[in-house]
């Protein structure tokens, strides 16, 4: 995943659903440090928004999802700052997977 300064404007985040329980991740760094959220990230070459979010979980977490298996549920503005004051938009791609390995 791009970091901030790099500009990441568009960007995929998936959340894993099972038995009707979320399973979330601790962010690390970057914005929102410290908070739960779903995986997710930025494209790498050419792939698809749904291999990037595939990608982004096995990344993060280890676990693999199937990339035509997760569902889109729609697409989040958001705006913010950035460390420097400057202001920034991102588009991120929400997607939802209820089954996967690992």
């Amino acid at each position: 995943m791009k970091t901030e300064g790099e500009g990441l404007n568009e960007g995929t985040l998936c959340f894993l659903v099972r038995d009707f329980k979320v399973f979330l991740a601790r962010k690390t760094r970057n914005i929102g440090q410290g908070t739960l959220n779903g995986y997710g990230g930025g494209r790498e070459g050419p792939e698809s928004l749904e291999e990037c979010c595939a990608r982004e979980v096995f990344d993060e977490c280890g676990v693999k999802v199937d990339s035509k298996k997760m569902r889109k549920f729609g697409v989040v503005y958001f705006h913010n700052l950035k460390s420097n004051g400057e202001f920034f938009v991102a588009k991120i791609h929400v997607f939802i997977a209820t089954e996967w390995r690992g």
